[in-house]
């Protein structure tokens, strides 16, 4: 170290003094390079081809002529099944039923016995008299309803069964009702509906 250059090589410091020259400092070496977040990158649609919505429009078709054929067949089928449904009431007295026996209706089996209040209460009562028409042991599900005496008013509904009766048997079900009659009033009682199975 020294004031003044003492030969080539000597450097000058920061400090104003001079220094030899295996003193002198060393190069730094480079900062490392600044790297940023990469660039996001640019995604493009493919090109659209030409006529590609020509395959959904077809599709949509499709499903519009089945959605119309599916409509139409449930209507088709409904009204079929509700003129069958008439044809049966109309033949069995107006009562319905499940029974596709057109000899021996269920309806034809059943008749409304007695028909009031149970005695000493105003619980409405039925009996129903059953007489089995089919060839075979049947068990028999029953609905009667209380109507008032004119008919207008349904006042409440019960059922009734008979189970395994045989051919040209005759049995007699009572149907009760948990429900009083309105003030004691008269009344009506009629059969709903009937099924019958075979036992």
């Amino acid at each position: 170290m020294s004031d003044v250059s003492q030969g080539p090589g000597w450097w000058q410091a920061s400090d104003g003094r001079w220094y030899p020259p295996q003193q002198a400092p060393t190069a730094a070496p480079p900062p490392p390079p600044q790297w940023g977040a990469p660039p996001a990158p640019q995604w493009t649609p493919p090109p659209a081809k030409k006529g590609g919505n020509k395959g959904c429009l077809i599709a949509l078709a499709v499903v519009g002529v089945l959605l119309v054929l599916g409509i139409v067949a449930t209507v088709v089928v409904i009204a079929a099944v509700g003129d069958e449904v008439d044809d049966r009431i109309d033949e069995d007295n107006g009562i319905p039923s499940f029974s596709d026996n057109d000899e021996n209706p269920p309806a034809d089996d059943v008749t409304v016995g007695e028909c009031g209040l149970a005695s000493g209460t105003n619980f409405m009562r039925a009996t129903v008299d059953v007489l089995n028409h089919s060839s075979e042991p049947s068990n028999y599900f029953i609905t009667v309803a209380f109507e008032s005496d004119d008919g207008d008013r349904q006042l409440a509904t019960s059922t009734t069964g008979v189970n395994a009766l045989g051919p040209d048997q005759s049995t007699t079900a009572e149907a009760n009702s948990f429900q009083e009659s309105p003030g004691g009033e008269e009344l009506t009682c009629r059969i709903t509906r009937v099924e019958r199975f075979a036992a």
